[in-house]
């Protein structure tokens, strides 16, 4: 259902952690003289889960040198899970870019190793997985930066409350623009090893994922980082106490069972369940795309609201769409490829339901279940031919859109065993109406254990973030 990969997903984008990649061969770590190390230890819950390195200094023709290594080490649906991400980037001594390394690496997933380097005014990045070229991005580098750069670009200037600054990053995820903002809160104080200090608190967005650093100019790294949604610290410590971690002695904290939701109230729902009517509470509502056609959303009380799920009649996917389709989900031209376009053609079929059930059949014979997470559209997902819950999703998508059969990307929680897991499916369109079908778990329809939350692609997620541990669903009714 792609629960692990989406999480660990999410933790890349805060701190470097993601869930792909094999052991092998890694650059040079020493510190070299003149280099600052400083090291955190991360912490959930009060657990520690690993820790983040990072290295400045200086190249051999007096550029900037930085090293940024990541290591997590927990659990998964009870099993023991180990990741290590290792970066390092290499800048002029104003902060330009010249070339990038990084290095993902696990015991469950194939090699993932990002290569870059500056061109003249661009820079070009190839990306490799199990030491196969996977795909290539190249950018303007005067229309995106680093985000290892801007900590070093935000400092050229004089920290001050009510300070912001605006960056456009590749997104660590894919390597696609994304909007990065900071700004200067305010000035607080907190204790560092016992000692109390006044820090800046400075707050960084992307998307929905919210960052806060604690720093002042007698320290180049932060005291303290934190991701509140995720309840993630990173605590500044010495090297001998932050790596007290290992992938022997994992935390004792399962990081799927950690972001599901369990339901306050109400019992099961069974496989055969038509109808479920269920409460949510706890998070925002707004950003959040709720309704649809078998899922009805009724505010009621200011501090929630309730849904009515229902389980289409499956003949209703036999009908044509209808010629108008608003709220479809856009399609990245670019995964319309040759390749994609000629799967589309031998899908092709006169109803929703047939086109649904050869393509379903398709990707479980041809698409391997496997964390991947950094996948970004519907023909890298051909083009490696695995994926989870996302990727069957995007795949599906563009093989519907091909055939011209109107399709969203759907995104929210799944009820299995109990509790409710982040997951992703599809809408396509069946007459006038959204009819939930999903391809990983080969749902035709979708089940009414399903509750939509967003609507549209993986960029297009980030609200999901802020119900991470925050979402709390009563179930009500179930018949």
């Amino acid at each position: 259902m792609g629960r692990f990969s989406k999480f660990l997903g999410f933790i890349s984008l805060c701190v470097c952690l993601s869930a792909c990649g094999a052991p092998g061969p890694q650059p040079p770590i020493t510190p070299l003289p003149g280099e600052s190390e400083t090291w955190y230890g991360a912490y959930i819950e009060d657990q520690r889960v690993g820790y983040v390195r990072r290295v400045t200094g200086k190249t051999a023709d007096g550029g900037v040198r930085l090293y940024t290594e990541s290591f997590i080490s927990a659990r998964a649906l009870d099993r023991p899970i180990s990741v290590r991400s290792i970066t390092t980037l290499e800048a002029t001594s104003d902060w330009k870019p010249i070339r990038y390394f990084e290095k993902i690496e696990s015991r469950t997933t194939k090699p993932f190793v990002v290569r870059g380097e500056r061109q003249g005014d661009k820079f070009h990045i190839e990306m490799f997985v199990g030491g196969a070229p996977f795909k290539e991005r190249t950018f303007d580098l005067n229309e995106l930066t680093f985000p290892q750069l801007v900590d070093n670009l935000i400092r050229l200037e004089d920290l001050a409350v009510g300070k912001e600054w605006s960056f456009v990053i590749p997104n660590p995820a894919d390597f696609l623009p994304v909007r990065m903002t900071i700004r200067v809160e305010k000035l607080t104080e907190i204790t560092v090893r016992g000692v109390p200090k006044k820090v800046f608190q400075v707050v960084s967005r992307l998307g929905a994922v919210e960052e806060i650093s604690y720093i002042d100019s007698a320290q180049p790294e932060p005291y303290r980082i934190e991701i509140p949604a995720m309840e993630l610290v990173c605590v500044l410590e010495d090297k001998k106490t932050a790596e007290q971690i290992s992938e022997m002695e994992p935390a004792d904290i399962d990081l799927i069972y950690f972001s599901s939701v369990v339901p306050s109230h109400g019992g099961t729902i069974p496989d055969t369940a038509n109808h479920v009517r269920v409460r949510l509470s706890g998070v925002s509502f707004e950003g959040l795309h709720l309704a649809g056609d078998y899922q009805k959303a009724d505010r009621g009380k200011p501090d929630g609201l309730t849904l009515d799920i229902r389980r289409p009649n499956r003949s209703i996917l036999n009908r044509p769409p209808a010629a108008a389709a608003p709220g479809r989900t856009p399609l990245d031209t670019a995964a319309l490829t040759p390749a994609v376009r000629q799967l589309a053609e031998k899908l092709r079929r006169r109803s929703p339901l047939e086109f649904t059930q050869e393509a379903f059949q398709w990707m479980q014979q041809n698409i391997r279940k496997e964390i991947t997470p950094m996948v970004s559209n519907a023909a890298d997902v051909l083009d490696l031919k695995q994926g989870d819950c996302t990727e069957f999703a995007a795949l599906f998508h563009a093989l519907a859109t091909a055939d011209d059969f109107p399709c969203k990307i759907v995104s929210g929680v799944m009820y299995v065993d109990g509790q409710y897991f982040y997951h992703s499916w599809n809408e396509i369109l069946a007459g006038d109406e959204w009819v939930p079908v999903d391809p990983s778990n080969t749902e035709i329809p979708a089940s009414p254990k399903h509750i939509k939350l967003i609507e549209g692609d993986l960029l297009s997620s980030w609200p999901l973030l802020q119900c991470l541990r925050k979402l709390q669903i009563d179930i009500l009714d179930v018949n």
